[in-house]
């Protein structure tokens, strides 16, 4: 018997199909999130990370990967799952603004005369690549500017070390 622990949703219809292959699905918790380094300085401003959370089409970048939203798979406001213990059902998305964002970035690179460069990093499967390309794509439309890094057994850079990661 062979295990595989993860299959990309786009992925899971064709794995059904294989003569011998029998897919599961796993009650672990998985959480996916954008981390800031809080050791940049602009990274330390609210004002960004709201421009940030604002900029990010969270739902059109989920029907992008074909990941189906309910109550398997729900958008979250913090890096806990749903239920969980510390999860706080009170606390509200904000919502995708791209005009709020925009907004929020010019009066930042006014205020700071610049907005250094971003690198966004992520380890891990096709579908995590997928999903950063699109974070970075959305944060471009918003002014910034993002270059994508993969991090990888010989990268001199760690994830932990990148803006975003």
């Amino acid at each position: 018997m062979d295990v595989v622990a993860y299959v990309p949703f786009r992925l899971i219809e064709k794995a059904q199909a294989l003569s011998g292959v029998r897919v599961l699905k796993s009650n672990r918790p998985r959480v996916n999130l954008l981390q800031f380094n809080f050791s940049k300085p602009v990274l330390q401003r609210r004002t960004f990370r709201r421009a940030v959370a604002y900029a990010i089409d969270r739902t059109s970048i989920l029907q992008q990967l074909k990941v189906p939203l309910g109550n398997e798979n729900q958008l979250i406001t913090g890096p806990l799952p749903v239920g969980g213990f510390g999860y706080n059902e009170s606390v509200q998305a904000r919502e995708y603004n791209p005009v709020l964002a925009k907004a929020l970035i010019l009066g930042l690179k006014k205020k700071l005369g610049n907005i250094p460069d971003l690198t966004l990093a992520y380890e891990g499967n096709d579908t995590v690549h997928a999903a950063c390309r699109l974070i970075a794509d959305n944060l471009r439309r918003a002014g910034l500017i993002v270059r994508l890094l993969e991090v990888t057994a010989n990268s001199k850079l760690t994830a932990q070390q990148a803006d975003l990661h």
